[in-house]
């Protein structure tokens, strides 16, 4: 989504343009609804298993949340499209690919309508989602101290606190490029307050950097990626030693 984004550097063509700009709108809003999905999965599980929603095995959980991330992704882009050809009023048309933008117009109140609107909304819900998860936390951490021998939940607690804080990161990160987002296009009648905003489109296009940097670029992911690779090669020496065995046994047999 964050590579369509760029196309509005470029100097490219209006047919090639406007296709770009609904798959990059498609990709964005998918993200955000996946990281919702993730804010809404953290707080189910700190809830416990006894929940409804968590009674549920996890490969129905996953097929519910792949058809709520893709299929809103989807309405909205369809209704953005659908907007796009029919509506006639300039003012509440997405006019994505025009005036050499391959993206939705975002001088007028139609950006707010099939954009900042929809990404104010899910920002909202995660910061609610993760708030609650929070005080969760707290109230779990609270009753292992006083019940001091649940060494098992507490070790259960420390690695769901571990993905509850890389998933909040990940959020910052997302969520506060996209405010100063919304904040450039609230200012934009303002040059030096939409100069000063201007830093949100540079970490919109550079976030993918951002991410790979802070949760991928890391000692410890490195470590891991390579006893993954070692593995894999002493399984495969393993299977070429048993097939070696097999194959000398066979002989030894024959013989």
């Amino acid at each position: 989504g964050y590579l369509f984004l760029l196309l509005d550097l470029w100097q490219i063509s209006i047919s090639f343009c406007k296709p770009a700009g609904f798959l990059g709108y498609f990709f964005v809003m998918a993200a955000f609804f996946w990281l919702s999905v993730i804010s809404l999965h953290l707080w189910n599980t700190f809830r416990g298993s006894s929940h409804k929603a968590n009674r549920f095995l996890f490969e129905h959980r996953f097929l519910a949340y792949n058809t709520y991330a893709w299929g809103m992704a989807v309405v909205l882009t369809g209704i953005t499209v659908l907007a796009d050809n029919i509506v006639e009023n300039q003012d509440w048309n997405p006019r994505v690919g025009h005036e050499g933008h391959c993206w939705i117009y975002t001088q007028a109140w139609s950006a707010m309508l099939y954009f900042y609107g929809p990404m104010v909304f899910l920002i909202a819900f995660n910061i609610t989602m993760f708030i609650l998860t929070a005080k969760r936390i707290l109230g779990v951490k609270k009753d292992i101290q006083n019940f001091a021998h649940r060494q098992e939940r507490k070790q259960k607690l420390n690695s769901d606190k571990q993905t509850y804080t890389f998933f909040l990161r990940l959020f910052i990160i997302m969520g506060l490029s996209w405010s100063l987002e919304i904040g450039s296009y609230f200012s934009q009648s303002n040059q030096t307050w939409a100069n000063v905003f201007l830093v949100a489109d540079y970490l919109n296009w550079s976030q993918g950097i951002i991410i790979f940097i802070l949760f991928v670029l890391k000692r410890s992911t490195w470590r891991l990626l390579q006893e993954s690779i070692r593995g894999e090669g002493e399984e495969v020496n393993n299977s070429e030693e048993e097939i070696s065995l097999e194959n000398t046994t066979t002989r030894n047999v024959l013989l």
